[in-house]
This record gives structure tokens, sequence and C-alpha cells, in this order.
């Protein structure tokens, strides 16, 4: 009996030497494959990085083409309106104008501050550093091209606003000030278009009693 139980204490030990035996293996394949994956994920992460960079370019070029176009054609609007042209047409346009312009240098002012700061990969990470925390992403391509949208349909809400004693007191377009005005707070409205919208769903909340 003394014999068998010490076969079967000899077999322990040898599943024990060869788990250990094992369980070195393991760890040494852990360590060598560790240079691998941080490689693998350095080439991941500078891919995507090279990738944030061009689109940091392509949507600053394309917000200056838009501050650009609305300025030119801002202008020429308003030269229109003071020579006598077709005013309500021209006050609306020159509106929207005005509030795509103003959310074309918001947005082209918060993508250059996110590009100061750093990058925010597809995985979470941000580098430089953790702080501050408003970094460029992927993810915010496409609200820095349609904010430019949002701000021409606040510039439009403006103008009716206007038109309507809302903002300020109604009259003739044609009376002095009054077309700067307009300007005015429809780059504004285009400028702070987030703020303008939260203000408008407490507007909106509180007439309906909620």
């Amino acid at each position: 009996m003394d014999q068998e139980w010490a076969v079967v204490d000899q077999r322990i030990k040898d599943m024990e030497e060869v788990i250990k035996t094992l369980r070195g293996s393991i760890n040494d394949l852990r360590k060598a494959a560790q240079p691998l994956r941080i490689e693998h994920v350095n080439k991941s992460l500078k891919s995507e990085a090279e990738e944030l960079q061009k689109w940091t370019v392509g949507v600053s070029w394309y917000l200056v083409l838009l501050i650009v176009v609305c300025v030119a054609g801002g202008i020429r609007l308003f030269l229109q309106v003071v020579n006598g042209g077709a005013v309500n047409g021209l006050m609306m346009l020159l509106s929207i104008f005005a509030g795509t312009l103003g959310s074309s240098v918001s947005a082209l002012r918060s993508v250059m501050d996110r590009r100061a700061h750093g990058w925010e990969f597809s995985t979470g990470l941000k580098y430089p550093e953790e702080q501050p925390p408003d970094k460029f992403s992927r993810g915010m391509v496409s609200s820095f091209l349609l904010r430019p949208v949002l701000g021409g349909a606040l510039g439009w809400i403006v103008y009716v606003g206007a038109l309507s004693g809302y903002l300020f007191p109604a009259g003739d377009p044609r009376m002095e000030g009054w077309v700067e005005k307009m300007i005015f707070w429809s780059f504004l409205g285009g400028l702070f278009a987030k703020t303008l919208l939260d203000k408008l769903n407490e507007l909106f909340k509180q007439l309906v009693g909620q």
C-alpha cells in the first residue's frame, strides 16, 4: 500500500513539474510577444495619427474656404441692399451667409484648439496626455463639416425673428442700422449655435408648460 502511495505521490510531483514548466514557457512566450504587440499598436496608432492629421488639414481648409466665400458673398449682398436692391430676399440671404460665417469661424477655432491639445484615437487613448480632454478625433469630423449648415439655418431663424420684431423692433429694412443689426445677430447666432439652440429649447419647454 505504501508503495502504491509512493507511486501516486511521484506522479503528482511529476505533473507539478510539467505544469511549472508549461507556466514558464507561457510566460516566456508572453515576454517574447510583448514587443511584437507594442510594435503592432504603435504602427496602428501612427497610421491613425497620420489619418487624423489629414482630416485636420482637410477640415481646416474646408472651413477657411467657407469663411472666404461667406465674407465675399456677404459684402456683395450688403452693398446690393445698401444700393436699394430687393431688400427682403437679399436680407434673408445675407442672414444665412452671416450665420454660416459665424458657425464656420466657431468650428475652425474648435478644430485648431483640439489639434493643439492632441489626438484622441479610436481606442479611446489620448495623446500626448489625458488632459485637456477636448482633443481632435475622427468622430468630430462630421460635426465640423455640418456645423456651418446649422449656422446658416440659425441665420435664417434670426432673420425671421428680426422681421417679427422679437429680436429688435421691427421696421423698414432700409432704416439706418437695421441691416447691420441683422448681420450682427445672424453672425452671433452662428457663432454660438449650440447655446442658441439650448435657449430656444428652454423657451419651447416654457411655452408648452414642461
